[in-house]
């Protein structure tokens, strides 16, 4: 009786230690650690929902984007990063054209313009596209992500966490083209961070409605209006998107290399007597 009272003991001494080691194991070894610290009340959610749906529909560096070839249209959201003319967008969204591309264009003031490829960066699902004319809207601005997240440490290395924020901080909003194939920005989603991957310069939210057709491209804006990430792609009940450090890196390096290719070229057709 005894040994078999001990044996029970060593048994149920044993499951508690696995429990406590795959616990330990989740939290600790996630790739993307539980960056929601505390529950968001309703009424909190309803006030940061209405906030970001008017930063959203105020962003007037936002346009409708379009990818036509002989077989088939894109619509995407895209969104000035220069007043130089300069536009970012999701590289994927024509990619699918390229076979018979006719014409890529985005609508701004009414009116619809043809844009240029000015360079991508296919492991961002980033491009930089142009209208060659200045421009007279606000650009985008990009934030800063260290401001929302702090440093967590585990036998792995560091990793981001989302902070302690205030609801609204912790809310973004993205303003999608229209889904029906139109040249307007229709709707608006509005979802609460998730996770920051700096590895894959991933970043995410939350977004149960999952009705992102002809978001992708679009910027996912925090409750300043400022950029935290480039919109490319969705699944099960998050939607992913470019982290803003890493598109804002690429957009400079994309429009320096432009406007120096232009002065080049201005250089050879009218070289210095």
């Amino acid at each position: 009786m005894k040994r078999r009272n001990l044996s029970l003991l060593i048994f149920a001494a044993t499951i508690a230690v696995l429990v406590l080691f795959i616990e330990g194991c989740s939290s600790s070894n996630s790739s993307f650690p539980n960056f929601r610290t505390s529950a968001t009340p309703v009424a909190s959610r309803i006030e940061a929902e209405n906030k970001l749906k008017n930063v959203a529909l105020n962003a007037q560096f936002i346009v409708p984007f379009k990818a036509a070839s002989t077989e088939q249209t894109f619509w995407c959201t895209a969104f000035f990063v220069d007043q130089r003319g300069y536009i970012a967008v999701a590289k994927h969204c024509f990619t699918g054209t390229n076979s018979g591309l006719e014409t890529i264009s985005v609508f701004h003031g009414g009116e619809q313009k043809t844009v240029r490829i000015v360079g991508e960066v296919q492991t961002l699902d980033l491009a930089v596209v142009s209208v060659d004319e200045p421009v007279s809207v606000p650009v985008a601005k990009f934030a800063n992500l260290s401001k929302f997240f702090e440093e967590k440490q585990d036998y792995k290395g560091s990793y981001p966490v989302l902070g302690g924020l205030e609801t609204n901080a912790r809310f973004v909003s993205v303003h999608c083209a229209s889904q029906y194939y139109l040249p307007t920005l229709d709707r608006v989603l509005v979802g609460e961070l998730a996770e920051w991957d700096r590895n894959t310069s991933k970043i995410s939210f939350i977004q149960p409605q999952q009705n992102s057709s002809g978001c992708s491209g679009g910027p996912i804006l925090n409750s300043d209006g400022e950029v935290v990430g480039l919109l490319s792609e969705s699944s099960e009940n998050l939607i992913f998107g470019t982290d803003a450090p890493s598109v804002s890196e690429a957009v400079k390096l994309l429009i320096a290399k432009d406007l120096m290719q232009k002065k080049t070229s201005v250089t050879e057709t009218h070289p210095e007597n």
